[in-house]
């Protein structure tokens, strides 16, 4: 008995040995981080304040997260000057470039340069759809920064089939847009062992990797294994079926007109960057019938789009890391700071005089 006590402890004390130079190799080197997101007010996923970590993905990167929580510079409560706000995705976190060169730290800059007191600040998260970007607005901004003008950047790569519940499936995502503009949140139930594993993942960047490295991928293999194919998003291997778009559209598109009653009653504009992104058929056929709608939303519901790529594809080996399967490198976010710069001194003529 004394022989198997002795094997248990040497077992515990070897794992405990190894567990800590697996945590020290990871955060000495930077190949792993702790988990950066959380949920805020148990209600909206967003980034720790401080947080950082190394983006390898694309472009490699050292990321650190303001005291926001988000790739941007510190700020403050409030500010005496404007203030924008640039909600969105990857596109916005960007966390591929350094913060000083996404095109909302360049933006603030060129309106500083004109003698404008205005800062931009970014609300981006990525892997994020329009529901969840409406709830951070609600939860985390609304009446909290002093933001004077929204501007939600959507991606039509992938952002409508992220608002829906049909088209994008991916159990790790808890909000969708539903047919009549409602958010619909989709939680698997809580339980003692989940809380421990969020815990750890929080606090080890050990941990924290193994199930990022390992377990996501055993549970994408079964997912194949399960459904007999690829995943649903966006349909990789079945088209999706129309009515789903159409859902996503319309909903969409209900939602926004919601934002905007919503804001235009705190006197705070509300405009949109619309991202141009290629997705199958008929993916492309419902992202022209939404660039339509929103055009249609520019006349009667005082929304300003800016058609960023849409209908003028942008050279891939230039301005992105990947072709249009990855994100804007610097000079992709210096054009789009650019074309936004010139974009709202013609939208919102009172904005830098």
């Amino acid at each position: 008995m004394r022989f198997w006590h002795e094997r248990f402890l040497a077992l515990g004390l070897g794992s405990l040995i190894a567990v800590s130079l697996g945590e020290l190799f990871f955060r000495m080197t930077d190949w792993g981080a702790p988990n950066t997101v959380y949920l805020f007010q148990d209600v909206v996923h967003k980034r720790r304040p401080s947080a950082s970590f190394v983006n390898r993905a694309e472009s490699p990167n050292k990321v650190e997260f303001n005291n926001l929580g988000f790739h941007d510079r510190n700020r403050a409560k409030t500010h005496e000057g404007r203030r924008i706000l640039v909600l969105g995705d990857s596109f916005v976190e960007a966390l591929q470039v350094p913060a000083d060169s996404i095109f909302t730290a360049l933006l603030e800059d060129r309106l500083r340069k004109k003698g404008c007191d205005i800062e931009v600040l970014n609300g981006g998260l990525t892997g994020t759809g329009t529901a969840h970007q409406y709830l951070l607005w609600r939860t985390f901004f609304e009446g909290q920064y002093g933001i004077d003008h929204v501007i939600l950047t959507m991606f039509l790569g992938n952002d409508l089939s992220d608002n829906s519940r049909v088209l994008f499936n991916d159990e790790g995502y808890p909000y969708y847009v539903t047919p009549d503009g409602k958010i619909e949140e989709i939680r698997p139930p809580p339980s003692p062992f989940r809380a421990a594993l969020q815990f750890l993942r929080s606090q080890s960047a050990f941990a924290n990797t193994c199930y990022e490295q390992v377990f996501r991928r055993l549970r994408r293999v079964l997912r194949h294994v399960r459904s007999g194919g690829p995943s649903p998003k966006i349909g990789l291997s079945d088209p999706p079926q129309e009515t789903s778009w159409h859902n996503s559209v319309v909903g969409t598109a209900l939602l926004l007109k919601r934002w905007r009653k919503e804001l235009a009653k705190q006197s705070i504009p509300f405009d949109i960057i619309l991202i141009g992104g290629e997705v199958p058929d008929p993916g492309n056929y419902f992202n022209r019938v939404f660039k339509d709608t929103l055009d249609g939303f520019t006349l009667h519901e005082d929304i300003g789009v800016l058609d960023f790529g849409m209908n003028e594809p942008m050279p891939t080996s230039r301005f992105w890391t990947e072709g249009q399967a990855g994100h804007f490198n610097m000079e992709g976010h210096h054009l789009l700071a650019d074309t936004l710069f010139q974009w709202l001194q013609l939208q919102r003529r009172g904005i830098c005089p």
